[in-house]
């Protein structure tokens, strides 16, 4: 089933994540390198009323943008989206919104790319110093007491999720909602 921005919104909950197949060549090397059939995962945090996702991008590190424009633009660029609603097993979601709050200076994990896709290729869990995008968020999940047995691929969040649903456009409003 799909979803618009409105039905999203309204049933979105801290933790939830997006999950994109962009269409670029970073996204067909992700894709490639850990075997999954997305590139990116990011996770929506609710913020005083608003709807936000955070996420580690590349060149930009932590950067945490108002879910109204983030879902159009991602959609306006040609990627595939799905929402992932969050395992049942994680019910706290003041520690994922405090926890995706803590990591807001961090920079994207350049040099742990590469233990992140060894120990994803070995299918073991290890942490890293540096983050990105599926560390990221698993952090944020663990913070709300999930445990994952390796080192999670952005496809990954894909296999953990209660319900995946494909996003498709709407008429999102502006700032924040």
């Amino acid at each position: 089933m799909a979803v618009d921005y409105p039905f999203l919104r309204e049933h979105a909950r801290s933790g939830d994540v997006l999950l994109v197949r962009g269409r670029g060549l970073g996204s067909l090397l992700i894709r490639v390198l850990t075997g999954e059939s997305v590139s990116h995962v990011a996770a929506l945090i609710w913020l005083d009323g608003a709807l936000w996702v955070a996420e580690i991008r590349e060149s930009r590190g932590y950067v945490l943008t108002p879910a109204s424009l983030w879902i159009p633009d991602r959609l306006e660029g040609g990627a595939n989206l799905w929402w992932g609603q969050m395992p049942w097993c994680i019910g706290d979601e003041t520690a994922i919104e405090h926890a995706a709050l803590h990591y807001r200076h961090r920079r994207y994990g350049y040099l742990s790319l590469l233990r992140v896709w060894l120990h994803q290729f070995l299918r073991i869990r290890r942490r890293t110093i540096g983050l990105v995008c599926s560390t990221f968020v698993a952090r944020l999940w663990e913070e709300a007491g999930y445990e994952w047995r390796t080192t999670p691929t952005p496809g990954a969040f894909m296999a953990a999720c209660r319900s995946l649903r494909r996003v498709t456009h709407s008429t999102a409003t502006p700032e924040g909602t």
